[in-house]
């Protein structure tokens, strides 16, 4: 029988038949002059008005290969440490929040060229700028939760993928690669600035659309691919095939997903289950669990940096849980009570200890550079 996404793709498979065999009347040319169906139809996952759909005319056939893709080589006089050389994204004390949004979306080039990701997926200057901006304007204005922890994840992201070298481009693809820093960067998006705790108790809209399941986080995922299909011009996915968009949907829902705190401890076991056999590319799930293992690492990475900046952002995220402990009271629900304290350094030794420390040691394990 069909599922839904069987019955989507013979939808966009009847759609692109028909495109081509107009095209191949007004052209007075025959079908076979048309690359094969995998290679020129975008994903569409709703219809063919889709932001997610390619154009079919002949001058916009996407002309990469898939497996193509998979290289993460920038080339041999060109290495990622060159691309970002003058910038300061090498620097493990890189501080966002000294940065406007200007100078943020400024990053993205050199990231994005580190790994050919503009060329590879025909992502212009123009569209990375927008992209940058619109995720900017998403992000709440909260002390912690911000455009500044967003930049800072993506920076962290991009921090370990070269760090590691050939050890992560040797697992991952240019499509993995997509995936990590648009998660990166997007992992947060549109985030309320209270728990998800505090938006069941108070059965928020987006509780009762997420039925207490990871609510932030789906709604973070959610609004990622509300932002691409709604603008076009910001739309760094436009131009993947229907296969390796598909593979980086999943990817960037199940990485944002995973940086929920209540799951971690079951992604901590997964990770550590497979410490007697080495990761396989050819495993899509070895390379999805990788990628989020990475983000997560990414999105609890302050605590690793320096001293200073680790307290500041502490600090910043202990003024963000005061601020809900306001909300906890203003809608008489019980007020969370390690969150009244404001910053403390026992708060910060049981978050470091319970969380930040089990995950990137076991990550040091796989991957001894980040050691």
């Amino acid at each position: 029988c069909f599922d839904r996404e069987d019955l989507q793709l013979l939808k966009g498979l009847c759609s692109y038949a028909a495109s081509a065999i107009t095209i191949s009347t007004t052209l007075k040319t025959s079908t076979a002059s048309y690359k094969p169906f995998d290679e020129t139809l975008i994903w569409s996952p709703q219809d063919s008005s889709s932001p997610f759909r390619k154009s079919s005319s002949a001058s916009k056939l996407f002309d990469y290969d898939s497996e193509d893709a998979g290289s993460t080589e920038p080339g041999e006089d060109v290495t990622p440490e060159r691309i970002i050389e003058g910038t300061n994204l090498m620097d493990w004390n890189f501080d966002a929040t000294l940065l406007d949004t200007n100078e943020l979306v400024g990053l993205l080039p050199p990231i994005f060229s580190c790994w050919s990701l503009q060329s590879s997926f025909r992502i212009t200057d123009d569209t990375l700028q927008t992209f940058g901006i619109k995720v900017c304007a998403e992000y709440l204005p909260n002390p912690f939760h911000n455009s500044s922890h967003a930049w800072s994840v993506l920076q962290a992201s991009n921090h370990m993928l070269i760090t590691l070298g050939t050890e992560a481009t040797s697992l991952l693809g240019k499509v993995d690669i997509l995936a990590l820093l648009v998660a990166a960067l997007c992992h947060d998006l549109g985030h309320p600035g209270t728990n998800n705790l505090f938006q069941q108790k108070i059965c928020s809209p987006l509780a009762l659309r997420y039925n207490d399941v990871s609510i932030l986080e789906n709604h973070h995922a959610a609004m990622t691919f509300e932002l691409l299909s709604k603008n076009p011009d910001a739309n760094v996915l436009a131009n993947l095939c229907q296969k390796d968009f598909r593979a980086a949907r999943r990817t960037i829902c199940r990485s944002i997903l995973s940086t929920d705190l209540s799951v971690h401890e079951r992604d901590l076991a997964r990770l550590r289950t497979r410490q007697t056999k080495p990761f396989a590319k050819e495993s899509d799930e070895d390379r999805e669990l990788v990628v989020s293992a990475m983000l997560h690492a990414a999105d609890l990475s302050n605590p690793c940096r320096g001293a200073a900046l680790a307290e500041k952002w502490a600090r910043l995220l202990a003024q963000e849980f005061l601020l809900q402990t306001e909300q906890e009271a203003s809608e008489g629900i019980g007020v969370s009570g390690f969150m009244l304290n404001g910053y403390q350094a026992s708060t910060e030794i049981f978050f470091i200890t319970t969380f930040v420390k089990p995950l990137w040691d076991t990550m040091a394990v796989w991957f001894p550079p980040l050691d």
